[in-house]
Parts: structure tokens; C-alpha cells; sequence
């Protein structure tokens, strides 16, 4: 009797930990999909600002601006250049630039 009560008990622990280690498993998976997201989410609004601030730029000067340099001078453009690497490629004065944000792989 004494045995099957420390079974018993066993087994319970058993379970216990069976579904702590599966609701770990849930939040780890959990927390890659949001830092997934937030970081697609991250690359989507720099792009929409760097075009909203190119857009500015033609606006007041009648062309889009070379690069990303002159738009971070003269129209205060900024953002976290560690983290993000910011593609602008001009194929004419008249005509939107290419823009195209990543993430940059940093691991150092």
C-alpha cells in the first residue's frame, strides 16, 4: 500500500513537469514569433520613412535626394544604423528611388 502511494506520487510529479516543460516550450516558441514580427514590423516603417522623407525632399526640391547620406543631413532622417542596413538605389532625378531595409547581422 505504502508503495503504490509513492507511485502515485510519482507519477504525479511526473505529469507536473511533463506539462511545465511543454508550456516552455509554447513560450520560447511564442517569443521567436513576436521578435520575428516586430522586426519585420521594425524594417516595414523605416521603409515607409525613408520614402515619406524622399517624397519630402522632391517636394521641396523638385528631385529625389542622391542617397540616404543627404537625406539624413539635410532632412534629419535617423535611425538605429546598427540594427538596420538601409538600400536606396536613385534611378532618376524624377522617378522614386529604389528602398529596400534589412536587418543588419551583427553578431559580434
Amino acid at each position: 500500500m505504502v508503495f503504490s502511494k509513492k507511485k502515485k506520487d510519482i507519477l504525479g510529479l511526473l505529469g507536473y513537469a511533463i506539462v511545465f516543460v511543454i508550456m516552455v516550450g509554447f513560450f520560447i516558441v511564442s517569443a521567436n514569433r513576436m521578435y520575428e514580427s516586430s522586426s519585420e514590423e521594425g524594417c516595414r516603417l523605416l521603409t515607409e520613412a525613408v520614402a515619406k522623407t524622399a517624397v519630402h525632399c522632391y517636394a521641396i526640391e523638385g528631385q529625389y535626394p542622391k542617397d540616404i547620406e543627404y537625406l539624413k543631413e539635410n532632412y534629419g532622417l535617423s535611425y538605429n544604423y546598427d540594427k538596420y542596413t538601409v538600400h536606396y538605389e536613385l534611378t532618376g532625378e524624377n522617378l522614386m528611388p529604389g528602398i529596400f531595409v534589412t536587418e543588419s547581422d551583427l553578431n559580434d
